[in-house]
């Protein structure tokens, strides 16, 4: 259980890096003050949207779990 744990931290993580480095570049791009918030309100709307992705993160964890058992 221990180690489920930890692998779903793990794609926890590697999932907000990603995120953050993604939002990093965008933000780096805009050449304006209109376009930096064009790509904040981007992202806060995609964040509204992330519930169904964190489901589908915990279906897929639990199949994980369930490949670490001994048979």
């Amino acid at each position: 259980m221990r180690l489920c744990k930890s692998i779903a931290l793990d794609q926890n993580i590697a999932k907000f890096l990603q995120a953050k480095s993604t939002a990093n570049v965008m933000l780096a791009q805009a050449k304006t003050k209109k376009e930096y918030k064009k790509v904040i309100v981007e992202m806060l709307s995609s964040i509204d949207s992330e519930p169904e992705d964190e489901k589908s993160l915990a279906s897929s964890i639990k199949t994980v779990d369930l490949t670490m058992i001994p048979t």
